[in-house]
């Protein structure tokens, strides 16, 4: 379902639910650094960049984004 423009709905959509039925006042994702489709929709919804770590697989190292939205 890429390149839809339903990404940004999907996150705002679920973001409303959490914050009317779960009382949710702060939210944190984890993001791999290369996903800049999703990176683009977290900032366009208020997240940001608070930390950033690597990890170590078989397939390499990655960076991860630590987002936060208050």
């Amino acid at each position: 379902m890429c390149d839809q423009g339903l990404g940004e709905i999907f996150l705002s959509s679920g973001l409303d639910f959490a914050r009317n039925k779960l009382l949710a006042k702060e939210y944190r994702l984890t993001v791999a650094s290369f996903n800049q489709r999703a990176i683009k929709i977290y900032q366009r919804l208020g997240f940001k960049k608070v930390n950033n770590f690597e990890r170590i697989s078989e397939f390499g190292k990655t960076e991860f984004w630590v987002m936060i939205l208050y």
